[in-house]
Order: structure tokens, then sequence, then C-alpha cells
């Protein structure tokens, strides 16, 4: 989840190598094999808390040097590990309109006001968070409506980038397809995203230097992976969606909503085709039995998710609906502000009220995670996508 005092810090200088992306790693290859096995009962039944551990303990390994965008580590290992699921559990590549490839590049970086601007780094006034546009001109109004402004003038980018025109993409989104089974209903589009990156790697100091990020985002993260093998045995078993899904791995979310901003203001499917959006973002940690959902709108009134929850079978006893001051602190929101219905699943707050201590901090590793919470919180995230999909 995005960090408003994080954002105000923020650089993402780094462009990918010249010479392109490496290989998936080889723990991605050993892990495919262990957990290529399927369930004849339903897509659910692969939601197994064995599946949500590997996947969670390779994203939030010290490998990965804290997933922060633009870096390298996201683009050259995370996701090339998220592709290979993708591909091998047969989702359609939907990164471009001609679905040629997964990938959707941009530019990421996270911009000042140019009266705040100073040449040792981009400061961001809390006024205009999430206002000013990257080099592509996608961004929020002050209204929160996502715009498409002009592009910057050559003389800021200089200013922002040393350079003197717009720089090549240094990150990019995922984002994949599944047909919807229903000749009626298919060219309607449910939306899931949850965002791959974090803040990286800590620039002073010895001992533990990695935000390594299990819970934020890798938890997210491990749920989205775990219900696309849902969804895919489910097709396989016949069963649904009836509408088409698009899968949406967002990078960017750290620096300011970036890649979620970035497809709203440049789809590759037709925006007017997506009829709701579901978001995971930190599922993993928090009191036990307990999820927080933000599917109203933020001066009340629930939407037609409400209608959805259901638990049965899971240890979730409450499902809290107190967190609707934290719409624009997630990749829901873009999609949020151009009408659609949106849901967002958290993992809610600690006993005193607050979020789980290791939030933004180096403490958030992967052995704090609450397993068996992230698997019901992924069912229970997964009945509401296909509610979404199939009524």
């Amino acid at each position: 989840m995005v960090d408003r005092h994080f954002v105000l810090g923020a650089l993402c200088i780094a462009a990918l190598a010249a010479n392109g992306i490496e290989a998936a790693p080889r723990q991605t290859e050993k892990r495919f094999d262990a957990l290529h096995q399927t369930s004849s009962a339903s897509g659910e039944a692969e939601i197994t808390a064995q599946r949500i551990q590997a996947h969670v303990t390779w994203l939030a390994s010290d490998e990965n040097r804290g997933r922060a965008t633009g870096k390298g580590q996201l683009e050259n290992r995370v996701g090339p590990y998220i592709e290979a699921e993708l591909s091998a559990l047969g989702f359609a590549p939907k990164g471009d309109a001609a679905g040629t490839t997964y990938r959707q590049p941009f530019y990421a970086r996270s911009w000042g006001d140019p009266g705040t601007h100073n040449h040792g780094g981009d400061k961001l006034d809390p006024k205009n968070w999430g206002v000013q546009p990257n080099e592509h001109g996608v961004a929020l109004d002050r209204a929160g409506k996502p715009v498409t402004m002009a592009p910057l003038p050559a003389s800021r980018i200089a200013l922002l980038s040393k350079a003197a025109a717009a720089p090549a993409p240094n990150t990019y989104n995922l984002v994949a397809f599944l047909e919807g089974k229903d000749p009626a209903k298919r060219n309607e589009i449910v939306v899931m995203g949850a965002h791959m990156d974090h803040i990286g790697e800590r620039s002073f100091g010895g001992g533990d230097r990695v935000y390594n990020g299990a819970d934020d985002n890798g938890s997210g993260t491990t749920a989205l992976l775990t219900i696309c093998r849902a969804l895919a045995r489910d097709r396989e078993l016949g069963n649904g969606p009836a509408r088409s899904v698009l899968i949406c791995f967002f990078s960017g979310e750290e620096l300011g909503l970036l890649g979620s901003q970035y497809f709203a203001g440049k789809p590759t499917v037709d925006f007017a085709r997506i009829k709701s959006m579901l978001n995971i973002d930190m599922i993993g940690r928090a009191q036990n039995g307990k999820v927080s959902v933000c599917d109203d709108l933020e001066r009340g009134g629930p939407n037609a998710f409400h209608a959805l929850h259901d638990t049965a079978g899971t240890q979730l006893s409450a499902v809290d609906h107190n967190i609707a001051a934290y719409m624009r602190r997630s990749d829901q929101y873009p999609f949020f502000a151009r009408g659609v219905p949106v849901i967002f699943f958290f993992e809610g707050f600690e006993a005193n009220g607050r979020m789980n201590s290791d939030y933004h901090g180096l403490g958030d590793h992967v052995e704090k995670l609450n397993i068996p919470k992230m698997q019901d919180i992924t069912r229970f995230a997964y009945r509401h996508l296909l509610g979404a999909a199939n009524l």
C-alpha cells in the first residue's frame, strides 16, 4: 500500500538493462515442478496454504532486493516469475491492445510540484500528491479523475531526469486476459489487481537493508497468482467465469499509484467494457479472523460487492467496513474515480487500531505472515471475483 510520506522522498531513476530482461530464476522452475498439481474438486481447492507459502517466500526473498520500481530486480526477476505462471496457466497476454505481450511498459517516477523541486531530488507537496503526471502524461487531477495531460515540456524533463527527451520505459505492469465462457457476457470485463512492487533497500547502515515487503504486497501478489490458478482450474472444469477477467499486476504503486494510473489513462482494453474492479493489498497480518474491505462510496452507501461477502468454511468471523478513508491509498482508486464499482481487500488493523508495526519497515518478513489468514482472505476474494463475473 502506498505511503504518502514515503512518496515524498521517492525516486525511481534506474532504466532497464540495455541488453534486455534476464530469464526467470531457477527457483521458479523448481517451484513449478512442485506445484503443478490440480484438484478435481473446484478452482477454489487450488488456493492452498502450501502454494501461498511457496509464492510469498520467493517473492519476499532477499534476492529480489525489495522489488523497487525501476531498479531492475522487479523487472528482471519478479516480472518473469509472474509471466511464467500466467503463461503456464493459459492466460492470454494483454499488455498491449494486440495481445502480443503481458508487459505494459511505462516510465515511472514520482514527480514534485515545480515550486518544491530541487536538484537534490524530487519533493512532492502533499496537496499535490497523485496529481503530477509522468512523462506519458497520465495522472489524476485534483478532483481525483484520471486525465491524460499534455506531455511535459522538454525543459521540465531535462530538469527532472537530466535528459532532453522523455526517458525510455523503466518498468511495466503485467496484464493478462481470460475470456469468459458465456457468449452473452464475455464482452464485459472484471478486473482483478494487486501491486507487485515494494520500496527496495535502505542505502545506509549495516545489518538488514532489504525491505522485503512480505505483507506489502507480497501477500496480495501471492493471492492474485493463486487466484489465477483457481480461475484456470474452474475454466478447465467448465465452471466459469461467464464474463472475461483481466488480471493486472501493477508496478509503481508505492510511488503514487503510478501503474494503475497509467493503465486507467492508457487501458489495453476498451475501458467502457470494465464493469468492476477488485484489488488486494496487504492481507497477511493484523487480527485473526478479520478482514477489512472497502466496497462502498467514500461518503457511504454500499455498492454491488457488498452483497457478495461469503466467509463459509473459513476462519473469517468479521468483515469490517472501516477503511473507506483508504480508498485513495491503493490501486482500486483510479478505477473508482472513473465510476467503476470496486472492492479493496485488506488485512485490517491491530487491536490498537493501527496498521501492523512492520508496515514499510525492515521487519516485514515472511515468518510474520499468518498464512491461514492469507488463504482465507484469498478464498474470500475469489468468491467475490466469481460473483462479479457470473451474476
